[in-house]
């Protein structure tokens, strides 16, 4: 018990001595966490942008910017950011709003759309099991409501790009909500992830 009384007391002396750097190395490390995943999707955001890009330059396809692409990350309406036209056919291209990486993304319509950041619950078992299932919720409190009326004109394909790409995907069929992916489609709008797109553009024209 005495070893433990000096520790603590050492321990107060060093918080006495150093709160001020230690104040500043805790905000510091707040500051970082919260930027990682901002830093994280501008990153993608842009490589993105430059193969798309360079695609558009090797196929001859005109390339519109209507809405600065990193726009989009601080919004929470979808709008057409990039419009690609060849010969008679264009293509809106709509970045879903924010930021996508470690949500769930969910598309009920081609007007409205939401996110969840999930958190996951981890069952414990003993050592010798040798694993421990976990069990991932959606919390409700951190739902973002996306709106996303994009306006529709004839001859003109709507895709709405997800990138960097979400946990997971879903999309309203019938009466509920299911796991969906690169190619479906909710009403007018096409789906894609970013990096299935560009994939997508490279082997169709």
């Amino acid at each position: 018990m005495h070893w433990l009384i000096e520790g603590l007391t050492f321990l107060w002396d060093l918080i006495r001595l150093w709160w001020l750097e230690i104040i500043v190395c805790a905000v510091v490390i707040a500051c970082v966490a919260i930027a990682l995943p901002l830093l994280h999707t501008v990153f993608c955001r842009v490589v993105f942008v430059q193969k798309l890009k360079k695609i558009c330059k090797e196929k001859n396809i005109s390339y519109q910017v209507r809405r600065f692409p990193l726009l989009s990350l601080f919004s929470k309406h979808a709008q057409i950011d990039v419009l690609l036209s060849l010969e008679q056919k264009e293509t809106a291209l709509c970045f879903f709003p924010g930021i996508t990486l470690k949500k769930n993304i969910y598309i009920q319509n081609k007007n409205c759309a939401f996110s969840t950041k999930p958190h996951t619950l981890l069952f414990w078992r003993s050592h010798s099991s040798g694993f421990s299932p976990s069990l991932t919720l959606d919390d409700e409190s951190l739902k973002k409501t996306i709106s996303m009326d994009i306006p529709q004109i004839e001859q003109r394909e709507s895709v709405l790009i997800i990138h960097p790409t979400p946990i997971k995907l879903y999309t309203y069929q019938g009466n509920g909500y299911r796991v969906s992916g690169s190619g479906d489609r909710v009403d007018s709008l096409t789906i894609y992830e970013g990096a299935d797109y560009i994939k997508f553009l490279s082997r169709t024209f």
